[in-house]
């Protein structure tokens, strides 16, 4: 019974070290790479006059037919501005208000 005692008293000082360890994990600070990684990522514009329809189809509400549209689009007329895609049939102005944050005509 001592030894079960013991025991328990030995398992409840070890447990609040394991979940503070498993809580400074979660919280660690980002390093200096990892916050500029993040940064890069979030200002990075698809540029619809190079963009492969791959990259196209990530924009929101673009898919397979309407990535093709614009890169044939594109391929006659090059965008000048971000508001261009509008002419590309299936574009409108509520989808183009869901990525022009996204995109860009460099």
């Amino acid at each position: 019974m001592k030894t079960v005692v013991v025991f328990l008293l030995a398992a409840l000082m070890v447990l609040p070290v394991a979940f503070n360890a498993a809580a400074a994990e979660k919280e660690a600070p980002k390093t200096e790479a990892q916050a500029t990684e993040g940064q890069a990522q979030a200002t990075d514009k698809i540029n619809l006059n190079t963009a492969d329809a791959a990259q196209l189809e990530s924009l929101p509400g673009v898919g397979p037919a309407l990535a093709g549209a614009i890169v044939a689009y594109r391929e006659a007329t090059p965008f000048q501005s971000i508001e261009d895609i509008k002419k590309v049939k299936g574009i409108g102005d509520k989808k183009f208000e869901g990525f022009k944050d996204m995109i860009t005509v460099e």
